[in-house]
């Protein structure tokens, strides 16, 4: 449920059957693993997920009790995303081809009772692509853009009446890729703590906000493993929340870019299995992991560009 995302439009209608039952149910306490049954069918772009195979067949990875958290003060959280500031990284690493649209994404945070949340959106069905999917606010650059954060901040401002002179923009995090292959950086910023989201209908549905840790914790969480025809194996996390009567599943590339980012702000890793490890010694590997990407899609590019895929 996302904007530039591993997604598509067979998500929002497994969302839409858990909102369904939700209300035929008439429950505030719909948790995702009930709906194992409904969870069919998913389909992803380009063969990753061959259609009509049950969700059934995915292994449900174990999960345990989540820890207890230590919610971080706003300087700890400022400086540890400083020092993860993928800025002068990316920067640094060989050009993609022009050819290949680049999109960027806010992070907003703020803190509401001394907890760090995240607001995130859910992008209006009246978009071409990912309809009724949560998302950060963001999207493609524009050719008057300055440069990527530039991007985030008007869309955002388009988005949901954020002005960009409000947003303290802390950091840019490491480069990833929509399934289609956009490159996307994520530029997290916090906003005012008394905003008022203003969504703009073309674009956005609804706003809501989220405990932070919640990408973190195990609690409203599940995470399926799938191999692909190739070999490959993948790993779904989906984040279950309830705000207002209403149910937001996040999952694919926002539940994702949630997880990396949390795990740099609490300095720790998730409670659930994640590629994505918090390291006291070398924080920065988490960089590391986004390079690496990078670099391997880069060399993809090139096989292709050379005709040898």
């Amino acid at each position: 449920m996302v904007k530039v995302q591993v997604g598509c439009t067979s998500y929002m209608i497994m969302t839409m059957c858990m909102y369904a039952l939700a209300n035929c149910l008439h429950t505030n306490d719909l948790n995702i693993g009930r709906l194992r049954p409904l969870l069919c069918r998913i389909y992803l772009f380009k063969g990753l997920f061959h259609p009509f195979r049950c969700f059934r067949e995915m292994a449900e990875i174990p999960s345990t009790s989540s820890s207890t958290f230590m919610e971080p003060s706003k300087d700890e959280v400022v400086a540890r995303l400083r020092q993860m500031d993928a800025t002068e990284m990316l920067a640094g690493l060989p050009p993609l081809p022009t050819s290949l649209p680049k999109a960027a994404v806010l992070i907003p945070l703020f803190y509401r009772n001394r907890q760090l949340h995240v607001l995130l959106t859910v992008r209006s069905t009246n978009l071409k692509s990912h309809r009724g999917e949560v998302a950060f606010p963001g999207g493609k650059s524009d050719e008057g853009d300055a440069d990527l954060k530039t991007t985030a901040l008007r869309e955002t401002e388009e988005e949901i009446g954020l002005a960009r002179e409000r947003v303290q923009v802390v950091a840019q995090l490491g480069p990833t890729f929509a399934l289609k292959g956009t490159l996307v950086i994520p530029v997290v910023g916090f906003i005012p703590d008394d905003f008022t989201p203003v969504p703009n209908p073309d674009e956005v549905s609804d706003v809501f906000t989220v405990p932070f840790s919640t990408f973190l914790r195990t609690e409203d969480h599940m995470q399926r493993e799938w191999k692909d025809d190739s070999g490959y194996e993948y790993t779904l996390n989906f984040f279950n929340h309830l705000e207002g009567g209403k149910q937001f599943i996040t999952f694919g590339l926002t539940a994702s870019i949630c997880i990396t980012a949390a795990t740099i702000c609490f300095a720790r890793s998730p409670d659930f299995k994640s590629v994505v490890q918090y390291d006291p010694s070398n924080p920065r590997k988490i960089l590391e992991l986004s390079k690496n990407s990078y670099m391997r899609r880069l060399r993809k590019l090139k096989k292709v560009g050379q005709g040898k895929l």
